[in-house]
This record gives structure tokens, C-alpha cells and sequence, in this order.
């Protein structure tokens, strides 16, 4: 397993940065900097390739890396000409390669040990609702289905025509033309189908590299550009860099919304071309602002990336890009202007109508229809105001905890970057995103949708945005609390009749200031050993009354919804079922489910054909609907046999039953148990159905031809046999066996 992880790891790392990378340096743009922001570049040539590749209706992931690689190969070497030609020579930050190396270890460690030593394993999985659409779209992707996000891949090209349960013209999420995000589909297909590993696996390994690799190096390579390069400032960054339980670990546990878990992991790395784009010099007598060619393109096609994994990162991005205008671009410009007071009303009216534009922008967006779905949805959550305010400035957020000493460090960073030429922008970004956090936290419902309707009104999402920017707030608190200890020995040495420092003094100072910091963030979690427990499952649901802090918290939250054991829809015991049906119906004969009861992961996990890849989240078709209410009347209801015949369904699969919050659970319509009681209701006695495997609740039925089908009815409308046969066939609860 250990192994499958690392080899799916490396090849995801390598499908995410190779493309953008060899465009990045054809650009002009030094090779660690390059392998900072290359992401975003790799993301907007996924994007443009398999929106191509849709046009042609060309499917599958072979057509896409070939593709990408070979659109990477030529504008690159497009680039190069036009560099050389005209003589771009950008001017980007580059962090020492081994600086980059220790955010990534640091990114690495706290995902093992914070996230997957707690997970179930790294060759499971979570498994909220939209974690099924995750995996199976990857699975679709890899047996032929579209990878474009204008065509469905849900019901695609890897299902036959008449084995899709929504209604003719349609065959996904939707309607083939709807738009739904797949650069995080694309990249994870990708890796799973060069073989390295299960799709579970895959998924974790995918995850790892954005969090762990992708978000530590933007962080790294952002702080470059805004320090100028200072290594000392840059390395303080490394642990501060995800010192937020809010992001980006505790963000991949809360509902799986992946793709846009990784896309804010890309906030960072854009962020970083954005400063690159726009040089301000405040070394001489007049500032000079400036625009870069070569970084202002790959920021431009990284935020088009962006859009592929998720739109709403977009929308993060621009306002970072909105605070540095007005925290950092205008002000230099500003400087610039004699000193008259008609210079004062030009930049009090630059301010000003940025501000207006942003707003304007803001409101239009909230009414315009391709933001319908995302603003129109509202959580149900809500805090007082007072508390809402208090968990911002502990940096609790979502839950009732405390991060003291990652609070203490943002409040130095806030004062610092207030005060020190260049940084405001950034405690102006922080300062707009916790007004997110304030108004979806506190706010009225129109409040809410104002605020943070581009969010989904999530409280976990608003709360990853001030997670994801504390982290590099932070590290400029530690950079201030490093340089008042170098202070103070500079002048201890001075008192010695000693010049200058030795070299080695700041670095000691550095990594002493590290580890402190590491210890009070992160000790907690590890300082606590066990978690408490009862009868029923492994672990309590998390509460206020939990030992240690924010990251014991989210330990135990994992913990809780992640147990193979106990999770909500397909547990252990459902896997090693399916293992033995999947042995006896093969891959390729068709099985009837229904999808809450587990057997929606069949299809990704098992590669089981199974018929509800996932819980019906729009109308099915007629034959869908015959077949969840009434498959029990097959021997009886011609309606219900031309469903079978017209799906050619094989088999009858029921898992384990899981309660109200399993099977019962759903957030649409036509997922209620009332909603699949044609197939609950099969049963050894049903005519029709022969029980082929069973494990206590959990049945495979095979479904009989027909004739016999006709027969079986017949002969259960005149009783019982006089042997009792019935009753034999109807003792489905013995222990695990099958039957043929």
C-alpha cells in the first residue's frame, strides 16, 4: 500500500507540474520558480485540451495526456521563439531549492500523521455525499468517459446506452452542455490508469500533492516575492504554512469537496505570479511600478485553471488581486505624484473607484444566472455575533476551539505587515476574508448570501479562506518575533565588543523559532493518545468536551466519520462482499442497487456494473423508476419485465442497511426508502429472484429468465410446497454462504 501511495504520488506530482512547468520556463522563468507556480499553468492546459477534446467528442484519458503534453511541447516552444525575440527577461523571486524541499517535508508529515494515520488507512476513503461523484467520475473517466467538464461523466461513454437511469438526452450530472469542473477528475484519472494503484489510493495520493506539495511551494514561492527574497523570512514560512486546522487538512475531511480543497490550495501560487506581474521598486528615491509580461500571462492563463477546478477560487483570487491594487499597486503609483493636494485627491479617487468597480463587479455576479445554484443555497448556520468574533480571533472558526498560538502569531503578522512598506495588501486581504467569515457567520440569510453566497454560504469553506491566508499572515509574525531575537543579540554582541553576528546566529535563531512554534501549534495532537468511546462505535462524535485543541479536534473528527467499520454508507464488511459478488456477476453483467445502501462506491471501488452509480439527484427515466418501485412485481408486471429486458439487468445486489443516517440519508429527492422499495423488497421468496449469495442482511439475487420467472409466480399463487421448500428458500439469515 505504502508503496502504491508514493509511485501514485510522484505521478500525480508529475502530472501537475511537468506541463506548466515546461511553459514556465520557456516564459523566461527561473526553474524553482517554475516548479512553484506550474501548477496553475498545468491546470489551464487540462482544461483547454479536454474542452477540445469535447468539442471532437474524442473520450478517455489516453486522448487527454496526450494531448496535454503534446499542446505543452508546442507553446512552449512558441514561447521560447518569442522570448528570444522580443527579449523578455521577467523578473521573479526563486526560493532556495532546499527551502522548497522543507516546506514540502513539513507539507508531507503533517498529512501523514495529521490526516492519513487517522483516515482509515491510506487505501480508504471518506465518504459523504459528494466523495461518490468524485470517485466515480475518475473511474468513468478512466473507462472511456469524457473528460471534458462541458459533457457529463457520470453516465458516459463507459456505460451502455440503455444502462443509464436518467432520461433520454441526458447522461450525468445533467444535461450534456452543463458545466461542471474536471481538472481534479482529469489529473486523479490519469494517475489510476497507469495501474499504480487502487482508485482509493490514487485519490489519497492526489489530495497529498496538492496539500502537502502544491499549497507549501505557492505559500513559498509568494513569500519570496513579497520579502524579495529574504531565505530567513521565506523559511519561517515552511510551518506556518498549514498551521490553520481549517485548511487545507480539516477541509478534505468536511464533505469531500475536493476539487475545492485543491483549487484554494492554488490561491497561493497565483497570488505569487500576481505580485510578480506588477514590480514595484521602493528601493530608490521615486518608486517605480511595473508590468511584467511573461508572469502577467501565466497569472492570466493559471486563474483560467482555475475555473476547471473551481470557480469559486476565482473569485478568492480576485480578491487578493483587488487588495494588492489598492494596499500596494496604487499606493507605490501614488508616490510617484508630486506632492500637491490635487496628488492626494488622485490617489483618494484611485482608491475609491477601485473599491466601486470590485463592489459592482461583486453584486453582478451574485445575480447573474451561472452563480444561481452557488448563491441561492443557504446553510443552516449561525453564531452571535460576539461568539462569531471570538472564534475569528482565536481562529477557532467553524468549531467552538482555540489556536492560541497561531492567533498570538497572525496578530504580530497583522501589525507587521500594517506596518512595514509592501505588506499591508496582505493584512488587507486577511482583513476582507475574515469580513466573509463575520457576515455568513453572523448575517441574516440575505446577509449570508452577500457575503459569502460565491461559497455556497459553507461555513467550513468561509472558514478555509481565513485558514488558508492566516498561514501566510502567520509566517510574518514569526518573521518579526525572529528579527526582535536577532535584535536583542545584536546588541548582547555589541555590548561584547563584537561587530557583527555570526552567520550561523540568525539561521540557529530561525530554526529555533520553527521548532517553538511547531511545538505549540501542533504538540497538542500528538500529545493526545486516545480519544473517548463506547459500545456502539469506536469513537464518540466530536464536542466541546474533547481533550487537546483544534487539531486533536479534527483528529477525532476524522477518526469518527472515516472508520472502515463504521462509515456511513460502505463499511468493511460491504467491501468484502462485494469482493465476492464482483467474483460471481464479473465486471461486465449489469446489477440492480440501490446506490445509499454503500453500493454507490460499488462501481469506482469494486468495479462493479452496478446500475445507480450514484443517488438519483435529478428525474430518472421511466424504466429507472419501474425498476426502484416495483422490481419486486417482475413476475408479474410486463411493465417491469421490459425494464429488465430493455436494461439487460442480470442481478439484484442489497447491502447492509445503515439507518437514518446510511441508506435513509440523502440531500435529494427520490432517495427515500420509499423511493426503492421494488428493490428492498426483493426477497428468496420473491418470484423471479434466486438468492445466490448472502451475508447476513446483505443478498445477491440473480434475476431468472422469464419463463421460469411466470412459473415461480404460479406456484406461489397456489401456497406453499407441501415439503416446505418455501420456507427453506425464504432463511436467508445463515451465515455467509452461496448458492448455485
Amino acid at each position: 500500500m505504502g508503496v502504491s501511495f508514493v509511485l501514485a504520488f510522484l505521478l500525480a506530482l508529475a502530472a501537475v507540474v511537468v506541463p506548466g512547468f515546461l511553459l514556465c520556463t520557456s516564459f523566461g522563468l527561473g526553474w524553482r520558480a517554475s516548479i512553484c507556480v506550474a501548477p496553475g499553468t498545468s491546470l489551464f492546459l487540462y482544461f483547454a485540451v479536454s474542452l477540445g477534446l469535447g468539442a471532437l467528442s474524442v473520450d478517455g484519458v489516453l486522448p487527454l495526456g496526450a494531448g496535454v503534453l503534446g499542446v505543452a511541447a508546442v507553446a512552449s516552444a512558441v514561447a521560447w521563439a518569442v522570448r528570444h525575440k522580443t527579449g523578455w527577461h521577467p523578473a521573479i523571486e526563486q526560493p532556495a531549492l532546499w527551502v522548497m524541499a522543507v516546506y514540502v517535508a513539513v507539507g508531507s508529515v503533517l498529512f501523514l500523521i495529521l490526516f492519513a494515520r487517522n483516515s482509515g488507512g491510506l487505501g480508504w476513503f471518506l465518504q459523504y455525499n459528494d466523495n461518490s461523484a468524485h470517485l466515480t467520475s475518475i473511474k468513468a473517466m478512466v473507462d472511456g468517459a469524457s473528460t471534458s467538464p462541458v459533457r457529463s461523466v457520470m453516465y458516459g461513454s463507459n456505460v451502455l446506452a440503455n444502462q443509464s437511469p436518467l432520461p433520454p438526452g441526458t447522461s450525468g450530472f445533467s444535461a450534456p452542455a452543463s458545466f461542471y469542473p474536471s481538472a481534479y477528475h482529469n489529473v486523479a484519472a490519469l494517475v489510476l490508469a497507469s495501474g499504480v494503484g487502487a482508485i482509493a489510493v490514487v485519490q489519497n495520493a492526489v489530495n497529498a500533492v496538492f496539500t502537502a506539495a502544491v499549497f507549501p511551494l505557492g505559500v513559498c514561492v509568494l513569500l519570496a516575492q513579497v520579502t524579495s527574497g529574504n531565505q530567513k523570512a521565506v523559511l519561517l514560512g515552511s510551518v506556518a504554512c498549514g498551521a490553520s486546522y481549517a485548511f487545507p487538512l480539516r477541509a478534505l475531511v468536511v464533505h469531500q469537496n475536493y476539487p475545492n480543497v485543491v483549487a484554494f490550495c492554488c490561491i497561493p501560487l497565483v497570488c505569487a505570479l500576481l505580485v510578480a506581474a506588477f514590480p514595484v521598486d521602493d528601493g530608490g528615491e521615486e518608486p517605480a511600478v511595473g508590468v511584467s509580461a511573461a508572469p502577467l500571462a501565466l497569472l492570466l492563463v493559471s486563474v483560467a485553471g482555475l475555473v476547471d477546478l473551481h470557480p469559486n477560487a476565482v473569485i478568492a483570487c480576485a480578491l487578493a488581486a483587488s487588495c494588492f491594487l489598492m494596499g500596494r499597486v496604487v499606493p507605490a503609483w501614488a508616490r510617484t505624484l508630486p506632492r500637491r493636494f490635487t496628488s492626494v485627491l488622485l490617489f483618494v479617487g484611485a482608491e475609491a473607484g477601485i473599491l466601486v468597480v470590485c463592489l459592482s463587479v461583486w453584486l453582478a455576479c451574485l445575480v447573474s444566472p451561472p452563480f444561481a445554484s452557488a448563491v441561492g443555497f443557504l446553510w443552516e448556520w449561525t453564531l452571535p455575533v460576539g461568539d462569531a468574533f471570538v472564534q475569528l480571533v482565536l481562529l477557532g472558526l467553524r468549531i467552538p476551539v482555540e489556536q492560541p498560538v497561531l492567533a498570538a502569531m497572525v496578530a504580530v503578522g497583522l501589525v507587521w505587515c500594517v506596518t512595514h512598506r509592501g505588506r499591508g495588501w496582505i493584512a488587507l486581504a486577511y482583513g476582507v476574508f475574515a469580513a466573509i467569515f463575520l457576515g455568513n457567520a453572523a448575517g441574516s440569510p440575505t446577509v449570508k448570501r452577500i457575503f459569502a453566497g460565491f461559497f455556497y454560504t459553507d461555513p467550513d469553506r468561509t472558514a478555509a479562506l481565513v485558514g488558508l491566508w492566516a498561514s501566510i499572515v502567520a509566517a510574518f509574525g514569526l518573521y518579526a518575533l525572529f528579527s526582535g531575537v536577532t535584535a536583542l543579540l545584536r546588541k548582547a554582541w555589541g555590548r561584547r565588543g563584537e561587530c557583527t553576528l555570526p552567520k550561523a546566529v540568525p539561521w540557529a535563531v530561525a530554526a529555533v523559532v520553527c521548532a517553538a512554534f511547531s511545538a505549540g501549534n501542533y504538540g497538542e495532537a500528538l500529545a493526545v493518545s486516545s480519544y473517548p468511546k463506547d459500545e456502539g462505535r469506536p469513537y464518540l462524535s466530536p464536542s466541546e468536551d474533547l481533550p487537546g485543541g483544534a487539531f486533536a479536534w479534527q483528529e477525532w473528527e476524522l477518526q469518527w466519520v472515516s472508520d472502515p467499520y463504521h462509515a456511513l454508507f460502505y463499511r468493511k464488511d460491504d467491501a468484502g462482499f462485494m469482493r465476492r459478488v464482483v467474483a460471481i456477476t464479473g465486471h461486465d453483467d449489469l446489477i440492480l442497487n440501490i446506490p445509499l445502501d454503500g453500493s454507490m462506491y460499488a462501481y469506482p471501488i469494486d468495479d462493479a456494473n452496478v446500475f445507480y452509480k450514484r443517488e438519483l439527484t435529478g428525474p430518472d427515466s421511466e424504466t429507472s423508476q419501474a425498476l426502484r418501485l416495483r422490481l419486486n412485481e417482475y413476475a408479474e408486471s410486463p411493465e417491469v419485465q421490459k425494464a429488465v429486458e430493455e436494461t439487460g439487468a442480470k442481478y439484484v445486489l442489497q447491502l447492509s442497511v445503515k439507518g437514518p443516517e446510511g441508506a435513509n440519508y440523502a440531500d435529494y429527492e427520490r432517495n427515500r426508502p420509499e423511493d426503492w422499495v421494488g428493490i428492498a423488497s426483493v426477497t428468496p421468496d420473491t418470484p423471479g429472484f434466486k438468492l445466490v449469495l448472502s451475508d447476513g442482511n446483505m443478498a445477491l439475487y440473480a434475476i431468472e429468465p422469464m419463463p421460469v420467472a411466470k412459473e415461480q409466480a404460479a406456484e406461489k399463487s397456489q401456497g406453499p410446497d407441501r415439503d416446505g421448500a418455501s420456507d427453506a428458500a425464504g432463511a436467508g439469515e445463515a451465515p455467509a454462504r452461496t448458492v448455485f
